[in-house]
């Protein structure tokens, strides 16, 4: 791919996120207060996650990869307090690593 394209996947990914696409929209309840509004916010947050990492993934070039949930892991470990920008910028420096010799 050349870097025209993966300036636009960037682009792509990073307004996905500033426009909260990876954000939980769903009114968060305990699960005292509404357990099936609690298991439905549990279960879009857990599908917002795959959603992020596969986008995040196949992004940075690492979806094919071996490493690509180890480095998923450590972006997420190191990056999360930012926020998913946070994640997304620790995994472009952990792709790079992997990728380039």
């Amino acid at each position: 791919m050349d870097n025209k394209a993966n300036k636009m996947q960037e682009l792509e990914i990073r307004e996905k996120i500033a426009a909260g696409a990876y954000e939980n929209k769903l009114p968060y309840k305990t699960r005292r207060q509404d357990e099936k509004a609690w298991t439905a916010y549990g279960e879009e947050s857990a599908r917002l996650h795959s959603e992020f990492k596969c986008d995040a993934l196949e992004d940075v070039g690492l979806a094919n990869h071996p490493k690509a949930n180890s480095a998923f892991q450590m972006a997420w470990d190191r990056g999360r307090a930012r926020g998913h920008f946070g994640v997304y910028n620790e995994l472009l420096q952990l792709a790079w690593l992997l990728l380039n010799d």
